[in-house]
């Protein structure tokens, strides 16, 4: 998975306002592993993502990265207080 820049001279149609921000309640349980995930020019390798439903919003119990050289673990709430 390859998450590249908007090529130069694209403009943001992202409209961020307060009551277009996502509403953890409303993802749904993802499970998914990635081989090769990038972010522009980082290169993260493979990706772990585990989540669920908690009351007031999404627990994280596992998003993970790892390359020969780093490795990120990340867990907790996203909560929409």
């Amino acid at each position: 998975m390859h998450w590249r820049n908007a090529p130069l001279g694209a403009t943001n149609t992202l409209d961020v306002k307060p009551a277009n921000i996502i509403n953890p309640v409303s993802v749904p349980p993802l499970s998914f592993d990635v081989a090769d995930l990038r972010f522009t020019d980082a290169n993260l390798g493979s990706a772990r993502l585990r989540t669920r439903r908690i009351t007031d919003g999404l627990h994280v119990d596992q998003l993970q990265t790892r390359t020969p050289t780093q490795q990120i673990t990340i867990s907790g709430d996203w909560t929409g207080h």
